[in-house]
């Protein structure tokens, strides 16, 4: 409230006041102010679904659900997954699996294909670089992977980040978890800066980090094949 006001030469918007209410996007004479989502309803959201179906059905693709964390607006996201499943629409969701296991369940049953991240191994590491530790995240996939028709449906993903998650080391203890649990595919996504940019827009500033080498890369794609994992380094040609 009240985040808006008028400076000498300019307007000026206070972030920590904004409560995201939308309403001087709404009044915005000019078209300055603008928003770069928008909120439905379930019936509105699958209506703008539906129109894509027969693409769908042609190319055999489907929805992601992700965010920010799916598990956020865990009871949405598991209304919308069977709403689009109602209608033969394949469904895929991108999770950290930082959330109640009960509803992260709840929505792998529904979902044809489960993307969950992995960004570290390193409990300590993990909560530095992203507030929270690896317990809840490393329960929750390992009693997902109990059951054997979720688990098939699971790929690891990893957010790669040079000298943050990037080291031999990091990449052995993923290696033996996914042995241990049955996981069998993986994969690796090096950094990228492109979000920094959008972050700035709202006035989010983000560290910005290195992209791992291709040596780097190529080394972490032998480690996962000599465990017997199938791996794909997103982005990078095929040596």
């Amino acid at each position: 409230m009240n985040a808006i006001s008028a400076g000498d030469h300019e307007i000026v918007i206070d972030r920590e006041k904004c409560i995201a209410c939308r309403k001087c996007i709404e009044i915005c004479c000019s078209g300055a102010l603008y928003t770069k989502s928008n909120e439905y309803s379930l019936e509105d959201l699958i209506a703008e679904i539906e129109k894509d179906k027969e693409f769908f059905d042609h190319s055999g693709g489907g929805i992601t659900l992700s965010g920010g964390e799916v598990l956020a607006n865990s009871e949405y996201a598991i209304n919308v997954a069977k709403e689009v499943k109602k209608r033969k629409i394949s469904v895929a969701v991108e999770t950290s699996g930082f959330g109640k296991y009960e509803e992260l369940h709840a929505l792998a049953e529904i979902c044809d294909d489960i993307l969950f991240d992995i960004k570290h191994m390193d409990s300590e590491l993990h909560k530095k670089y992203t507030g929270v530790s690896t317990e809840v995240i490393l329960n929750n996939l390992e009693k997902l992977a109990t059951d054997l028709s979720i688990r098939k449906k699971i790929t690891i993903r990893v957010p790669f980040i040079h000298k943050v998650n990037d080291s031999e080391e990091n990449v052995e203890r993923l290696c033996d978890f996914m042995i241990a649990h049955g996981l069998k595919k993986v994969n690796v996504l090096p950094y990228h800066n492109m979000g920094i940019s959008k972050s700035r827009e709202i006035g989010i500033e983000q560290e910005e980090f290195e992209t791992p080498p291709d040596e780097v890369l190529m080394r972490t794609k032998e480690q996962f094949l000599k465990r017997g994992i199938q791996v794909e380094i997103l982005g990078m040609a095929d040596e």
